[in-house]
C-alpha cells in the first residue's frame, strides 16, 4: 500500500498537462477549430516526451542513491535490492504510460469520459484474473511479479485502446507530426503549470499520510487505514461518476457566457452533495458489521478511525464539487495559491500532531480534514463571484 501511493505521487507529474490539454481542447471544439484542437493534441505529446526523458533520469538517480530504509520501514523478508527493483518497475512503468496520458484529456474533451473508466475497469479485471493465476505458481506470493503485472497491464490496455480510438472515434484530433505548434505551448503549459501545483499540493496533503503512518506507527496502520479510506472510497467513487462529465460541461457553458445553466446545475450539484454526507453518516453507523463481513478478525478496525476518516470523505465530496466547477471554468489561480499553504506546513504539522500531542493516526487524518475545512468557504464564495459574470477582483477571476 505504501509503494502503490508513489504511483500517485508521480501521476501528477505531467505537469498538469492532461488537465490544461481538456480545457483548452474543449474550447478549441467550441468554437469549431479543428486544426487547432489537433495541435493542441500533438503539442501535448510532444511536451511530455521530453519531459519523460528527463523524469526517468531524476528518478533513476533517486532510486540508486538514496538510502531508502531511512525514509520507509521495508519488510525484512524483502531484500534491499528487490526494493530498488519494486522501485524500478515503478517507475519505467510510470514513464511510459506518462507519453499516453492525454487520451483521456481527449476523452473528456469530447464528452466520452467513460473511456478511461474503461481503461481502467479492462485493466484492474485482467489484474485480478493474472493475479488469480500466479496465486497458483507462486503461492507465498511475488512482490515483483505482482509489481509488473500491476504497472504494466494498464500501460498495454492504454496503448491498444489509444491505437483504435486515434483511428476511430477520436481521427479527427489524432496527433502528428505536422501538427506541432510549440508557439501552443505557452497556451498549454500556462494554465498546466497552475493545475501541477494544485495537484503536487494534494498530493502531499493527501498521499504522503501512507509515508507518515508507515514511519511512525508500522505498516500495520498504514492497513488500517487503507482499509477504512477505500471503505468510504466508494461514495467517492460514485459522486465522481456523477461528477466527470461536469468539468467539461462547466467548460462549455464559460464559454457561452451561460450564466442560468451554471447556477442550476451548481444548485442540484450541492443538493447531491448533501445525500451522499448522510450516506456516509449510515456507512460510519454500520461500518463494524461491514468490516466482519469483509475481513473477519483478520484486522481490528477502531471507531474513532473510522468517524474521522468519515469526516474528512465528507469535506472531500464537497471540495470536489467546488473543485470541478473551478477548474472546468479555469479559473484555478487563488485555489493554486491557498494548495500551496497546505503542501508547505502539511508534514511539519502532522508530524508536530504526532510527537507533540500523541493524536496517532486520528491526528494524521485530523491535519487533512483541517486543510479542506479552512479552504471550502474561500471556494465557495469565488464560485458566487465567477457565476455572477461581474467585475470583481482580478484574484477571484483568474
Amino acid at each position: 500500500m505504501t509503494v502503490s501511493s508513489m504511483i500517485a505521487w508521480l501521476n501528477i507529474m505531467d505537469i498538469g498537462l492532461s488537465a490544461g490539454l481538456r480545457n483548452k481542447l474543449t474550447e478549441a471544439i467550441t468554437l469549431k477549430d479543428k486544426d487547432l484542437a489537433k495541435s493542441y493534441v500533438s503539442t501535448t505529446y510532444a511536451l511530455l516526451s521530453f519531459m519523460a526523458l528527463g523524469g526517468l533520469l531524476v528518478c533513476t538517480l533517486l532510486i540508486f542513491f538514496l538510502d531508502w530504509r531511512t525514509i520507509l520501514t521495508i519488510p525484512k523478508d524483502l531484500s534491499y535490492g528487490s526494493f530498488e527493483g519494486l522501485l524500478c518497475i515503478v517507475a519505467i512503468s510510470f514513464f511510459i504510460s506518462f507519453l499516453l496520458k492525454p487520451i483521456s484529456g481527449v476523452a473528456y474533451a469530447t464528452h466520452k469520459p467513460e473511456t478511461e473508466y474503461f481503461i481502467l475497469f479492462i485493466s484492474n479485471l485482467i489484474n485480478i484474473l493474472l493475479i488469480w493465476g500466479v496465486s497458483f505458481v507462486y503461492p507465498g506470493g511475488g512482490l515483483l511479479t505482482i509489481a509488473l503485472l500491476f504497472c504494466f497491464t494498464p500501460i498495454l490496455i492504454t496503448l491498444l485502446l489509444s491505437v483504435i480510438l486515434y483511428n476511430g472515434a477520436f481521427r479527427d484530433y489524432k496527433p502528428s507530426l505536422k501538427f506541432i505548434r510549440f508557439e501552443y505551448a505557452k497556451a498549454l503549459t500556462g494554465l498546466s503549470i497552475r493545475f501541477f501545483i494544485i495537484q503536487i499540493s494534494a498530493t502531499v496533503v493527501f498521499t504522503t499520510n501512507n509515508f507518515i503512518i508507515s514511519h511512525y506507527f508500522g505498516n500495520d496502520d498504514v492497513t488500517k487505514y487503507n482499509i477504512v479510506s477505500k471503505y468510504f472510497n466508494v461514495l467517492i467513487i460514485l459522486q465522481s461518476m456523477i461528477l466527470v462529465p461536469f468539468w467539461t460541461y462547466f467548460t462549455e457553458a464559460f464559454v457561452k457566457n451561460d450564466q442560468k445553466w451554471l447556477q442550476e446545475i451548481m444548485s442540484k450539484l450541492l443538493k447531491m452533495g448533501l445525500v451522499f454526507v448522510f450516506g456516509c453518516i449510515i456507512m460510519t453507523l454500520i461500518s463494524g458489521l461491514i468490516y466482519k463481513l469483509w475481513l473477519g478478525d483478520l484486522v481490528n478496525i477502531p471507531i474513532s478511525l473510522t468517524i474521522v476518516v468519515g469526516i474528512f470523505t465528507c469535506l472531500t465530496l464537497y471540495a470536489a464539487i467546488f473543485s470541478t466547477f473551478l477548474n472546468g471554468t479555469g479559473r484555478i489561480k487563488l485555489q493554486m495559491y491557498t494548495s500551496l499553504i497546505p503542501s508547505i506546513l502539511h508534514i511539519p504539522l502532522t508530524v508536530c500532531v504526532i510527537k507533540f500531542f500523541n493524536f496517532g493516526i486520528l491526528g494524521v487524518v485530523g491535519v487533512s480534514s483541517f486543510w479542506l475545512l479552512i479552504t471550502l468557504p474561500l471556494r465557495y464564495l469565488q464560485y458566487k463571484k465567477i457565476v455572477s459574470f461581474k467585475p470583481t477582483s482580478k484574484i477571484w477571476i483568474s
